[in-house]
């Protein structure tokens, strides 16, 4: 019985250093989460296939992210606000600067009630390389947003539809949001956050909400412009801070055909 209880001590002395030791090395790592979003498009849907996600660090080149959730994602599922996780990576401390996210073959577009295909150009799904230089460090956690702009990765052509994916990193805690109401609904306007270096797009939801997230720190102009038969609008110096939301509140569109400033 004492030889019993010995080796029970034994194990569980082994088990407790394993434990110690796997708590040490995830301290010496960085936790990453890499997750999906879209800036709206005026589509019903833009199915894309995810096949995986690469990623690229000075002291590692190119290593794949194991934990990842491929499948057919309906980017217009994540727009205003929301977002859903593609993968998560405990990786070592360092420059990690660049992404590459392979496609597949099953992309289409729902429009007008129909499916059309989305063809990828030929060198597209050996992978898009997304330019990023984020220095992680141990122990410290990492939320990666990958915003896959609908309207702007949609391309038509005299027989169908392209796909060439427009992709930019979200760095939250350095940048900001704008949001708001944008009525009456049956407008339909088209939302564009402008300063003289950038422009981000936006579509409002089907209550008429939008937000615009990975706004740069700066002072910006919001212009509106509806279906026709409403006026546009144009709010300018609206100013944006890291880590804080720029609210429009409700903007309600007037009857006719001239912009309001």
């Amino acid at each position: 019985m004492e030889r019993i209880l010995r080796v029970f001590v034994l194990l569980l002395a082994l088990s407790t250093l394993s434990q110690c030791y796997n708590d040490s090395e995830r301290l010496s790592l960085a936790s990453v989460e890499f997750r999906l979003t879209d800036a709206p498009a005026d589509y019903e849907q833009v199915n894309v296939e995810i096949l995986s996600l690469l990623y690229h660090t000075t002291e590692n080149g190119w290593e794949e992210i194991n934990n990842f959730n491929s499948g057919i994602y309906n980017l217009l599922d994540f727009r205003n606000g929301t977002d859903t996780l593609l993968g998560n990576a405990e990786l070592p401390p360092g420059k990690l600067t660049q992404l590459r996210l392979i496609l597949g073959n099953q992309n289409t577009l729902l429009i007008d009630g129909q499916i059309r295909n989305l063809s990828v150009p030929g060198g597209q799904q050996s992978g898009i390389i997304i330019p990023i230089n984020i220095e992680l460090i141990q122990g410290v956690s990492y939320n990666i947003l990958l915003d896959f702009d609908a309207a702007r990765s949609v391309k038509p052509r005299p027989n169908g539809y392209n796909l060439v994916p427009v992709i930019r990193v979200i760095d939250e805690e350095k940048s900001g949001r704008v949001q708001g109401h944008i009525l009456p609904l049956e407008a339909r306007a088209v939302l564009y956050v402008q300063n003289p270096s950038d422009t981000i797009t936006a579509f409002t939801g089907d209550d008429g909400f939008f937000m615009v997230r990975g706004v740069k720190p700066g002072t910006y102009q919001v212009r509106v412009e509806p279906q026709s038969g409403y006026k546009g609008v144009t709010r300018k110096n609206v100013l944006v801070v890291s880590g804080s939301v720029a609210n429009m509140g409700f903007m309600v569109l007037e009857e006719g055909d001239e912009e309001d400033e």
